[in-house]
């Protein structure tokens, strides 16, 4: 009777093996093929604007739900493209002073009313007709929404829990990497 071993992890626990005879192949995941561009986007007194960007050469995952004090959503039309969290952002916060004198020794939180924060969007959604339809859209957090994310616009799945802070329609091509715009249904590949 000849027994064949089960599947095991390997020494170094990076993923399964599969026997053939006495042969042990590592079985390997697919390389990633996916990119995604992180744009840095500039709140001042309450006016969006989109600043640079960075090509990244990786997937991106969409979170289950959303946490913190703000989100961003990233639209084409009725289009969810990407979205995520913010949390704290445009907070200062100072330490206390144990040894201060009365004011002092409380915990201090500022809003500061200029500020920058990074949203992604996956390349594949960067083509020349589609630039001046994407919108960015900022979000405050009112209640923590209890269902998962999906792929309708936040401000249609979320209408109770959020509340719309500031939006900006357009990314200008020239904040953009080199070779990052596509013609509708192509994809550039240049990542360095």
């Amino acid at each position: 009777m000849i027994v064949k071993p089960a599947a095991t992890k390997t020494a170094a626990g990076r993923g399964k093996t599969r026997h053939e005879g006495d042969q042990q192949q590592p079985t390997r995941r697919p390389r990633s093929t996916g990119s995604y561009v992180r744009l840095r986007v500039r709140m001042d007194d309450g006016v969006l604007s989109i600043v640079d960007s960075h090509l990244v050469d990786s997937e991106l995952a969409r979170p289950a739900a959303l946490h913190g004090t703000y989100a961003y959503e990233v639209v084409d039309g009725d289009r969810l493209l990407h979205a995520d969290s913010l949390p704290d952002i445009g907070m200062v916060r100072s330490f206390a002073d144990p040894d201060g004198t009365g004011e002092q020794r409380g915990h201090h939180t500022y809003e500061q009313s200029t500020y920058e924060f990074d949203v992604r969007v996956p390349t594949e959604h960067l083509t020349r007709a589609a630039l001046s339809n994407i919108s960015v859209v900022l979000h405050r957090i009112k209640d923590r929404p209890e269902r998962a994310l999906r792929d309708a616009p936040l401000g249609t799945q979320y209408e109770r829990e959020l509340r719309e802070v500031a939006s900006v329609v357009g990314i200008p091509a020239s904040v953009l990497p080199p070779g990052v715009i596509t013609s509708a249904g192509t994809t550039s590949r240049t990542v360095r």
